[in-house]
Formats: structure tokens, sequence, C-alpha cells
């Protein structure tokens, strides 16, 4: 569902530099999530301030966003900028750490489980559940044919496609 807000301030609030959300708990839906994409300020002056978002927002704390006009580290001059990016950062560094999972394979995300990765990261509800009916639905085929214990090596690649002549895509083809 997508909706579009417009708020309305006559008087001046001067150069924007951070805007803040705030998505209150609604008693019927305390799981709600929000994704909300931008934010667009007109100011009474005529200009206009973007701030792009594009995350998710599952708690009910005060979210701070930056405006989206890029700026280098030594042209960002004013305070709640700089402490906006620090902040920005301290958070990104607490979310996204790499872990070593086992000697010699390449490192990944360090995460308890699936529910601790970060929002932006994880697949949809929708995504997820067609990753487990296919799994199922190749299981049950291994199950059915006897493949599913089987410590056989294959020889060919031939022979791939004969354990898994119903899952055809351009992938496999290839």
């Amino acid at each position: 569902m997508t909706r579009s807000f417009y708020v309305s301030c006559p008087t001046s609030l001067g150069k924007l530099v951070l805007i803040e959300l705030d998505k209150q708990r609604l008693p019927l839906f305390p799981d709600d999530a929000w994704f909300p994409a931008k934010v667009e300020v007109k100011s009474p002056e005529g200009e206009t301030y973007n701030f792009p978002i594009y995350r998710w927002i599952t708690d009910n704390e005060v979210h701070q966003f930056r405006e989206g006009t890029a700026l280098r580290v030594f042209d960002d001059t004013h305070h709640l900028g700089r402490y906006s990016r620090q902040q920005e950062l301290k958070q990104r560094e607490e979310e996204y750490r790499w872990d070593a999972y086992m000697e010699g394979i390449p490192h990944g995300i360090k995460a308890e489980d699936l529910s601790s990765l970060p929002c932006e990261v994880r697949f949809s509800f929708t995504k997820e559940t067609e990753f487990a009916f296919t799994a199922s639905i190749g299981m049950t085929e291994l199950e059915l044919k006897g493949l599913s214990a089987s410590e056989e090596p294959w020889t060919n690649v031939d022979d791939i496609s004969q354990v898994f002549y119903n899952k055809w895509t351009p992938i496999s083809d290839w």
C-alpha cells in the first residue's frame, strides 16, 4: 500500500539539514512496519529539500535522516549533519559485522539467526515462503526417487539432469 502525506508549515524553518520520523505504535497493528521512500520538503522561499530514506522502520524510535544532497565529509560543515553521519556509521558498524563461519570459506555477515539481520537485507515473507515451498518440492522429489540419502558421486552433469528434471530454469539449462 502506498500513501502520501502533505504537511504545511507557512513559516520559514531555515536551511533544513535533518528531519525526524516518529512512527507511533497502533493498538490494532503493533508490528506495523514502514518503508518510506523519501520525504520532500518545499520551503516558503521556494527551495526543495529531498530526504531519501528507502529503509524499513520497524520500531517506535525517532529516526533522523539527512538531506539528500551529496556531501563529502569535509564539506559537511553543519554540526547536526556531522553528528548524524557519525551516528549512521556507528549503527552500520553494529549491524554489518563480518564473521568467519568456517576457516577457508568467505566471510559472511555476523548474525545469530535470520531475524537478527537488518530488515533491509532480509528476504520478504513471500520470498521466504517461496524458498521453503521450492525446497520441500525438491526434497519430496528426491525422497520419491530414493535419492535423499544417496551418497553415490555423480559422474557427469547429465546425472544432475536426471535427478532434477522437473525443475528446469534458464540457468540450469546453461
